[in-house]
């Protein structure tokens, strides 16, 4: 008996147990079920990324493509011909207007000075002998004529008087003019020794130096001496298609990046355009002014211009990526309880990366971001990004 009754409370053990593992089974293979189910719906759906409609700025640029210049350059030569005898600057070195740059030998220039200076002093000698004589052949002749009024001279001796009275006016008015032609001498003398120091017309460093001690430099020489830029502000001239003439104007601001300075973009503004179109390219000139005052740019090297065309603040925009062609017309896909449903958008401003929307969209409407390609109206989605 008591073998019976242990033999029933074990069978009715193991039976509950059994009937718990079937239950688990059950329940495992439901929710492996349930999670296929919607493996395979979000499978079935298109994957996008979503964005929603901001306010935000929009800003049109123009490119164009120009080559930096110093904003003022010097390429200095000698007026005289002469033996380099100092040099007082280098290549890179900074320069002020004003500073010498180097000097020729003296020796010749100072000769000239001293021979143009006794040149003057003979002159002024021979001035004072001519105020002399005219003074007295003056006096003689007054002296004469006053005697021939007694008859106490002869008609002859007074006209002798007379002739050698105009011709010590005529000696005297010589020596004047050589006066004066001794003054410039020596004024050119002065002059020379003065630009026999070449300095420098601008501020700015020495782009290149041409020239070294003991070389002899002549005024027939197309090679300059020295050439200085100031390249504080930098310039850039572009071409741009005649087209566009009533887009820019001046001080229109305008961005610039060079090849070989990385992650800058430099400000400026239009200083200059041209009057006339080139007939044959059909475009006019523009110059760009930018400050410079840490020296990245450098004159010769190739800029990119983007000119400031127009721009919008506080408007309704989306990233241009958003907007899709279809028959003809701009539209978006805007998503609703997953969703895509395309509507036609009126577009205004169009910016290096996004766009004005005018018509057809409200602040905050989800909008395809990326996939849009793929979608048709009606087509539902599955959003793999977080939400705006």
């Amino acid at each position: 008996m008591i073998l019976s009754c242990a033999f029933s409370r074990c069978a009715s053990s193991l039976l509950i147990v059994a009937l718990l593992f079937m239950f688990g089974c059950e329940s495992g293979r439901q929710e492996d079920n349930s999670n296929s189910d919607a493996q395979l719906n979000s499978a079935s759906l298109t994957p996008i990324k979503v964005t929603e409609v901001r306010r935000g700025a929009i800003r049109s640029w123009m490119s164009a493509t120009g080559n930096v210049l110093a904003i003022r350059e010097s390429r200095i030569g000698t007026k005289l011909s002469g033996k380099v005898a100092r040099i007082f600057a280098d290549d890179g070195d900074p320069v002020e207007a004003g500073n010498a740059l180097f000097e020729l030998e003296q020796d010749d220039f100072e000769i000239a000075q001293d021979l143009a200076r006794h040149g003057l002093q003979a002159a002024r000698a021979q001035l004072a002998a001519a105020k002399i004589g005219v003074e007295n052949t003056e006096r003689e002749f007054n002296r004469l004529q006053s005697l021939q009024a007694t008859d106490a001279v002869s008609q002859q001796q007074c006209d002798a008087a007379s002739d050698a009275y105009r011709t010590a006016q005529a000696s005297l008015a010589s020596a004047e003019a050589a006066v004066s032609v001794a003054k410039d001498a020596l004024a050119l003398a002065e002059y020379n020794i003065k630009q026999s120091t070449v300095r420098s017309p601008i501020s700015g460093h020495v782009a290149k130096r041409y020239i070294n001690v003991g070389e002899m430099l002549s005024l027939l020489s197309p090679i300059p001496c020295f050439y200085v830029i100031d390249d504080s502000i930098c310039k850039v001239e572009a071409s741009l298609p005649d087209k566009d003439q009533s887009r820019v104007a001046l001080q229109q601001e305008t961005k610039l990046t060079v090849d070989g300075v990385d992650n800058s973009e430099f400000t400026g503004r239009i200083s200059y355009l041209s009057n006339t179109i080139d007939p044959v390219s059909r475009t006019f000139t523009v110059r760009v002014e930018i400050p410079n005052p840490d020296g990245l740019l450098r004159p010769g090297a190739m800029a990119r211009l983007r000119i400031l065309l127009d721009e919008r603040n506080d408007v309704p925009t989306l990233p241009v990526q958003c907007v899709v062609r279809r028959n003809g017309s701009s539209m978006v896909f805007v998503i609703r309880s997953e969703v895509a449903f395309a509507v036609p958008v009126g577009l205004g401003l169009s910016g290096d990366d996004s766009v004005e929307i005018t018509d057809g969209l409200a602040l905050g409407d989800v909008v395809v971001l990326e996939g849009a390609e793929s979608l048709e109206d009606g087509t539902r989605v599955h959003i793999i990004n977080p939400r705006p």
